[in-house]
């Protein structure tokens, strides 16, 4: 567990910082030094999964520097940290089980231990509401008030969700409905995506001991 997060948060250090390198070096970080650029892209990596400083001008970043922010605020930092997002933890899970499948192996095993299918499914449960969450507050804030780009409401939505802090100047902007929108992803982040997807099985009936035949799906 420990070495799946350390792996996963070193690889989203470096190659986010690469990016931001790369994509800013003569937009949002044009004005730096060459030396406070690397600085400060380091720094927008770390801050998009963790605290929402900023040393950069969010508004000024390229399209696609903003869509790839949103995506590292989305993963956020690791479970039982106080960053927000899905968490490294269910990233690793899902990419293990992903390669599983693709090598045709029945269980989820990594580090010679097996991932219980129980977990395997609360990642990918955690992750696909997440995801519808994000979607569903972007697409209403966007058809209330089309004047803001969806990458810019993408943007705000996410680090909402994700309780990060950065904004690329639109919420101040947001009418009532809106701000109630980002208001509510906040607190659903705030709570975590897996408690808040774990209170459904409070709800759940005692196991009857009727095992069921298993059906015929067609998958992809």
């Amino acid at each position: 567990h420990t070495r799946m997060v350390l792996i996963i948060t070193a690889f989203l250090l470096i190659g986010g910082s690469l990016f931001v390198y790369l994509a800013e070096y003569s937009n949002a970080l044009g004005q730096l030094p060459d030396h406070e650029k690397i600085n400060a892209a380091i720094f927008m990596s770390v801050n998009s999964r963790t605290a929402g400083y900023t040393s950069i001008d969010n508004a000024s970043m390229l399209s696609v520097t903003k869509t790839f922010i949103s995506i590292l605020m989305f993963i956020g930092g690791a479970s039982g940290s106080t960053a927000g997002g899905i968490k490294v933890n269910t990233l690793g899970i899902m990419i293990i089980a992903i390669i599983s499948v693709i090598k045709s192996n029945n269980e989820t095993v990594v580090g010679k231990k097996r991932i219980p299918n129980n977990v395997v499914l609360k990642a990918f449960s955690v992750t696909m509401l997440a995801a519808a969450l994000v979607s569903i507050v972007t697409m209403s804030i966007n058809l209330m008030q089309p004047e803001f780009s969806l990458i810019d409401t993408l943007f705000e939505a996410t680090s909402g969700f994700a309780t990060v802090g950065l904004s690329s100047g639109v919420s101040p902007l947001l009418n009532a409905p809106g701000k109630l929108l980002i208001i509510i992803s906040m607190f659903v982040g705030r709570v975590g995506p897996i408690s808040f997807a774990l209170t459904f099985s409070l709800f759940k009936k005692e196991n009857s001991g009727v095992v069921y035949p298993d059906g015929k799906f067609i998958v992809g």
